[in-house]
């Protein structure tokens, strides 16, 4: 049944003749539960599931703590994941959620790319709505939306040229929709699947942190060089995952090296 105060709310206590703060040996006793005579008048599915229901007594033994898992499934041990489920709002699954959350992703990349897909940078645009004018840093553009900064931008396109044209071939696209589009796409091997997440994630990441560095006076990263320090965090990642002996990711680094051997 749960909590009392979860079944009646505030109110309903006062009505019953409870305190909020009492326990269960508080309201019952050897002669049944201590209501109010009223309370059966108010809540008579209430007090008929009470009138079943064994009062707690000291020869039945201590009380036990015990975690829900479910709307009626409560257990002695905890889970995290089952409290995570019963406590979030569940919505439906985004098609490119794996772009985002895979296991060899570093996390601070992850959280960015999550905020691009929902479009909550603060980008040019967003920041016109604050008052601030902010042109793309990269070409001047006047509209710095997302879709422009990370696809449609010719610094950022060279850039992510440079890195992903050997993954993505002839589907590379200046444009943001098509882009994820050729990303998710099925038919692609397990090893680079998980390099063009990889080349994604650390592409948003740079290009960002490098956006917000000419922003606020620091030097301009030349294309080359940026692009040599995406590789390198990809290179980096990847060495730090040791996939070894029969791991399905076994030849990874193997890979990446055959990928950006020039």
């Amino acid at each position: 049944m749960g909590k009392l105060i979860d079944v009646t709310g505030e109110l309903g206590l006062r009505y019953l003749g409870v305190q909020r703060s009492a326990t269960l040996a508080e309201v019952a006793s050897e002669d049944g539960w201590n209501l109010r005579r009223c309370a059966h008048r108010r809540y008579p599915h209430l007090c008929d599931k009470l009138a079943v229901t064994a009062r707690p007594v000291a020869t039945l033994g201590p009380d036990i703590v015990l975690w829900r898992h479910g709307q009626d499934d409560f257990k002695p041990v905890f889970s995290a994941s089952k409290t995570w489920e019963y406590l979030r709002v569940e919505k439906a699954v985004l098609p490119w959620h794996r772009i985002v959350w895979f296991p060899q992703a570093i996390p601070r990349q992850s959280f960015m790319v999550w905020l691009a897909f929902k479009d909550r940078l603060s980008t040019g645009i967003r920041m016109r709505s604050w008052g601030v004018e902010q042109v793309c840093v990269y070409c001047g553009e006047k509209d710095e939306s997302r879709d422009h900064l990370f696809s449609a931008c010719p610094y950022t396109f060279t850039v992510w040229m440079n890195v992903a044209e050997r993954l993505l071939g002839a589907a590379i696209t200046p444009d943001w929709a098509d882009t994820v589009t050729s990303i998710m796409r099925p038919n692609r091997n397990k090893l680079d699947t998980v390099l063009i997440r990889l080349v994604f994630q650390t592409s948003i990441y740079m290009l960002w942190r490098e956006r917000n560095s000419r922003r606020h006076g620091g030097a301009n990263m030349s294309v080359t060089l940026i692009t040599k320090n995406i590789g390198k965090m990809v290179k980096n990642r990847i060495s730090s995952l040791k996939y070894r002996g029969n791991h399905k990711l076994e030849g990874l680094l193997r890979r990446w090296f055959t990928i950006t051997a020039v």
